[in-house]
């Protein structure tokens, strides 16, 4: 105890201190000093973001590690969440190198998941959601940061979360509640990064793997929560904002899949579609792909599916009186 209480005077004073010294029963010990409103007067917040990126940088295996050891990193990737809340804080990860640790995890994501470390996982993917969002010199920060596949090929954060979900679609069926919970936050952190930011939008209309993962997505639907659907809609709706049909690699992606008939099967309430923002959004990205001229022409018998799908829900009071009307006239009208 004495020696840690001498290391942590010596970060009070703002001496440096070389972390790689660090034990393991350091770490440990750290735990109850990572929390921001226990060391406000301690320890500034830059600093308590490298102490918890050096505990969620331990890769843990399942069978070896304690639950205790698990409970550290956990702990540490929710101080880490805490912290970046505030803009200021996630504005320098770049500068503090730590968006290199993010993206090393994110390489590491097949075995952090075969041992069992899914809260963990699912925090990492918050993470690059929730310090993107509304936040554009992040998302450009991001862009310099990128790491090597197992093929020696240059793969950036976009990149690497693809490529999860297609491992966590390929294996739905096994924890399908836990592959779900991560399904939705690796959605969330796209739809943040992609945003009203046209090179990740490009990046992500240029990834092999981009359409395979919607369209195992929209395959899936009929097994899939609502929760998870209306985080690939959120997502669709966020590439939305930097599409135009003058651009030849966006306008192919939009077009290689029939995106309106697979939305469509969103547009109605049941237990699998128990979400009313879910049918709302689905209504609005419609209108929105047609208004664009993002896909073909609708044939009579989409058409005819759409207009029933509406009507449907006009007919349910308890639905129709909780979605957006303004909305639903707005593509009723044009589809009629």
């Amino acid at each position: 105890m004495d020696k840690l209480l001498q290391w942590t005077t010596k970060i009070s004073n703002g001496e440096d201190v070389d972390m790689t010294s660090l034990t393991y029963e350091q770490q440990i010990m750290l735990k109850q000093l990572l929390l921001k409103d226990q060391n406000s007067h301690t320890y500034d917040e830059p600093t308590l973001m490298k102490l918890n990126m050096k505990i969620m940088a331990i890769t843990l295996q399942k069978g070896v590690a304690s639950d205790e050891e698990f409970q550290n990193r956990i702990q540490a990737s929710e101080n880490f969440l805490f912290l970046i809340e505030n803009i200021d804080n996630s504005s320098v990860l770049a500068y503090m190198k730590l968006i290199d640790e993010i993206l090393a995890i994110l390489k590491n994501s097949e075995t952090e998941i075969l041992n069992g470390n899914y809260e963990f996982m699912a925090n990492i993917l918050e993470i690059v959601g929730s310090s993107c969002q509304n936040n554009e010199p992040l998302q450009n920060d991001f862009l310099k940061f990128v790491t090597i596949d197992e093929q020696d090929k240059q793969v950036n954060v976009l990149d690497l979360i693809v490529q999860l979900v297609m491992k966590l679609l390929g294996n739905i069926n096994d924890n399908s509640d836990i592959v779900e919970m991560l399904i939705s936050k690796a959605f969330y952190a796209l739809s943040n990064l992609v945003r009203h930011h046209s090179t990740w939008s490009k990046f992500f209309f240029e990834n092999e793997n981009s359409l395979s993962m919607v369209q195992s997505t929209f395959s899936l639907s009929n097994t899939l929560s609502s929760g998870v659907k209306l985080k690939l809609v959120s997502l669709l709706q966020s590439l939305l904002t930097t599409s135009s049909s003058n651009d030849v690699t966006c306008l192919k992606f939009w077009k290689s899949l029939n995106f309106i008939e697979s939305i469509s099967s969103f547009i109605e309430f049941s237990e699998r579609n128990n979400k009313i923002y879910l049918i709302d959004n689905s209504i609005l990205i419609i209108s929105k792909l047609m208004d664009n001229k993002l896909v073909n022409t609708l044939s009579t018998e989409t058409k005819e599916n759409l207009i029933q799908r509406l009507e449907a829900l006009k007919k349910d009071s308890g639905v129709w009186e909780r979605l957006n009307q303004d909305d639903y006239s707005y593509l009723y009208k044009s589809l009629v």
